[in-house]
């Protein structure tokens, strides 16, 4: 008997103990209900979009079963004021993705009849008919071909379509490669895949969707609203800052000439969206962005990144939807998040070659990696469900270890209130990069409550970064518990019968075993943050993949009610004795005055694909010594030979500090510097800290918006996008051709053209370091 049909079984049991105990999870009352297609049934097949449409029937005992668990229907535009202020009245609303035909016959005479109301978001390129539906095309091409080519990144893969089975594998493969391709890039190769003229592309737009003729009608027929879901339909997150501004703009603009009302609320493509694509929305004039994000409508995210339930994904009972508002749901998700993060990370490196077949192997799933054409054997559910059994045990068990410590220390087994005021953070980053990206967290959470103070326990690098942040009340070094856990655990014990502690935050960089038990069994409680270990904390977040490092970061201190919307950079402070050593240490090694200097990061600490040829560097430095810059090498004692040779074989004169600087050390001289070229590494991220104008040399095997700096306009980013193996995530790579097709000339024309915005000035490093000077 498959899964499904026990879920209105394991949802009413949920819903008799949420009933019984009287507990509410959570203080929202209401959620979105998010559609895209309400069509009738098919007997159809081959239907890999069957995640985007819902039988009428279905939809319509949805709709019965919301009323039944007595929510009441508002308009989105009432959205924003009850997120904000929660009331004991349960409400829901409904939106509708991409704004689909038969909706006019099949889901609004339904919403019509209940008195629901609704929003249609509309992608105005379809509207006018001269959209590019890619999925529906390429649906389309499958079912009619019995073989197609995918030409992508001067590869072609041939797929067969003649059985089911290929048909599926054919569509997962194409749509594993469109995820790779430039969102500007994917109409030219569906165009070479499918065949399909301009004529027949605009067809199946002009079929599928409303266009502006039939979006007034509805407005007029039925309680709708009209929201904006971009012009083109383009992955957001993909396309840089002007591309994001028109598609956003454009949207907006042609649904207020069209409609004759400006929009107010917006759909994110893809139902994902960063804190840029949020800015950007905000500054449009938009009030309410809806992302694709499981969970009930709160400001955990803000308001321009609410979360929605896919109408798929429910279960249409009273029941269910009694047991979701209650948010008990989401709090028992939370606890499997690292299980659902890890196959989230192995669909990264390929898919399915069945997709979702039952025939598919219980031990293993077989995935096609298109970069590679070859086939590799993953963990599959049997070990899956294997290693959750082993981190649901292990955390119950340090949980009740953490309970009787906590009681036999404190004498209370309590957990204490989120108005903390004494609060540790535990920090064992070892790479640099980590412990820099770190540091936003203590601005963001001082000055929203200044009342509290703020003990970091930390090893090497997150040491030196933090040691002279006046955002926090005390640093204190601490064995790293993966390299000596007894000695991490004397160590947290002893600091914590120094103080009481009101909670435990534990950093997405620590989501590591040893340091969760290291810091469970000092009795410390209530424990908030990431873990491996299922059941242990009090408060558990879960890393977002699709986010930044800073974004995940910040994303724990939602438990002291502290939301960040605005980016927010990171700071590297330093003290006037480091000033004082960084100046000397320019004059002793030559520099002179008035000339500009430039900063030169050529190591990397190894492992990842991100170093350039050293003759390129060579070339580079030649060209800034040759217009008159002071040429500083930088780096750590073991990255001295390797530096050494590049200035011997330069043309000119050249100063290296590698190895004489300590990390502040390194920032406070950084802020005398003029320009920075650097890899992607370590002081980069502490050269980005202190606001320092820079041209990054970036690899593309991850994607750009987790560690490099793609919102800082002093910043430029060198990074080829366009090409096959992107976002490999390979730690080691023979080739390493996404960095090695970077060439001089780019590297110093993007610099000389950072250097006209932010011309040299002593004004400028002035400003850096009193801004940063603890």
């Amino acid at each position: 008997m498959e899964l499904k049909l026990f879920k209105p079984i394991i949802y009413t049991a949920m819903w008799g103990i949420q009933s019984f105990f009287h507990q509410d999870h959570t203080s929202s009352s209401g959620f979105i209900l998010a559609c895209h297609r309400v069509r009738q049934s098919r007997n159809v097949a081959f239907t890999p979009l069957y995640g985007l449409e819902i039988n009428e029937a279905k939809f319509e005992k949805t709709i019965r079963a919301i009323l039944g668990a007595k929510y009441v229907p508002v308009t989105l535009a009432d959205v924003s004021s009850r997120i904000e202020n929660p009331k004991r009245e349960k409400w829901f609303c409904v939106t509708f993705d991409d704004a689909y035909k038969e909706l006019t016959s099949t889901a609004l005479p339904i919403l019509k009849r209940y008195g629901v109301p609704s929003t249609l978001f509309v992608v105005s390129s379809f509207a006018y008919g001269t959209g590019k539906m890619w999925w529906l095309e390429v649906e389309k091409a499958i079912q009619e071909k019995s073989e197609l080519t995918v030409s992508a990144f001067r590869r072609q893969i041939r797929l067969p379509c003649n059985t089911e089975a290929e048909k599926r594998r054919a569509f997962l493969i194409i749509d594993r490669v469109l995820q790779l391709v430039t969102p500007t890039s994917i109409g030219k190769v569906v165009d070479d895949l499918t065949g399909y003229s301009i004529g027949t592309s605009q067809s199946i737009t002009k079929e599928n969707c409303m266009n502006w003729d039939d979006l007034r009608r509805a407005t007029r027929n039925f309680d709708v609203e009209i929201g904006a879901h971009s012009n083109s339909h383009f992955n957001l997150k993909l396309v840089n800052n002007k591309i994001l501004r028109s598609e956003v703009e454009v949207s907006r603009d042609a649904i207020k000439d069209e409609i004759g009302i400006r929009p107010y609320s917006f759909a994110y493509p893809y139902g994902a969206a960063t804190e840029r694509e949020a800015a950007v929305i905000k500054d449009a004039g938009f009030t309410l962005g809806l992302t694709m994000q499981t969970g009930l409508a709160l400001l955990s995210e803000g308001q321009f990144r609410v979360s929605r339930l896919d109408v798929n994904s429910a279960v249409a009972t009273k029941e269910y939807f009694e047991v979701f508002g209650s948010g008990l749901i989401d709090k028992i998700k939370g606890y499997f998040f690292p299980i659902r993060n890890e196959i989230n990370r192995i669909n990264e490196s390929g898919i399915p070659l069945l997709g979702q077949s039952k025939t598919d192997s219980n031990d293993s799933i077989e995935m096609y990696q298109p970069q590679t054409e070859n086939k590799l054997v993953i963990v599959g559910p049997r070990r899956l469900r294997g290693a959750l059994v082993f981190r649901l045990a292990a955390g119950l068990t340090l949980r009740i270890i953490n309970r009787v410590v906590g009681y036999l220390r404190f004498r209370s087994d309590a957990v204490r209130e989120k108005k903390s005021r004494h609060v540790m953070f535990v920090h064992f980053e070892t790479a640099l990069g980590s412990a820099v990206h770190a540091t936003p967290m203590f601005e963001v959470l001082k000055k929203h409550s200044p009342e509290i103070i703020i003990t970091v326990a930390c090893s090497q690098p997150m040491f030196d970064v933090l040691q002279h942040n006046p955002y926090i009340g005390r640093v204190v070094k601490v064995v790293n518990p993966v390299s000596g856990i007894i000695r991490s655990w004397l160590d947290l014990w002893k600091l914590s019968s120094d103080k009481n502690y009101d909670c435990v935050l534990i950093g997405p960089g620590n989501n590591n075993g040893s340091i969760s038990a290291a810091v469970s069994t000092t009795g410390l409680k209530p424990l908030v943050g990431l873990s491996p270990l299922i059941g242990l904390l009090d408060t558990r977040y879960s890393y977002n993949i699709g986010e930044s490092v800073i974004y995940n970061n910040l994303n724990i201190l939602k438990f002291f009610g502290c939301y960040s919307n605005s980016p927010v950079e990171p700071s590297v402070f330093f003290s006037r004795e480091n000033v004082k050593y960084a100046v000397s240490l320019l004059i002793e090694q030559g520099c002179q005055n008035g000339k500009p200097i430039l900063a030169l990061i050529t190591q990397t600490s190894g492992g990842q694909p991100t170093k350039w040829h050293s003759n390129k560097f060579v070339e580079l430095a030649d060209k800034f010594a040759d217009q008159g810059f002071e040429v500083v090498f930088t780096g750590t004692a073991a990255e001295v030979e390797s530096i050494d040779q590049i200035r011997k074989a330069m043309r000119n004169q050249s100063i290296s500090v590698a190895g004489r600087t300590s990390i502040c050390e390194l920032a406070a001289l950084l802020c005398h510097c003029d320009l920075a070229i650097s890899l992607d590494t370590g002081p980069m991220h502490v050269a980005r800290s202190v606001g320092l104008p820079m041209v990054v040399i970036a690899p593309a095997w991850q994607p750009d918006f987790e560690w490099l700096p793609i919102e800082c306009p002093q910043i430029e980013i060198i990074r080829k996008n366009d090409i096959f193996c992107r976002h490999c995530r390979k730690l080691f790579c023979q080739t390493m051709n996404c960095i090695s097709d970077i060439t001089v000339i780019e590297v110093y024309n993007a610099a000389i053209a950072l250097l006209g915005k932010y011309p040299s000035a002593l004004s400028n490093k002035q400003a850096r370091v009193s801004r940063l000077v603890a």
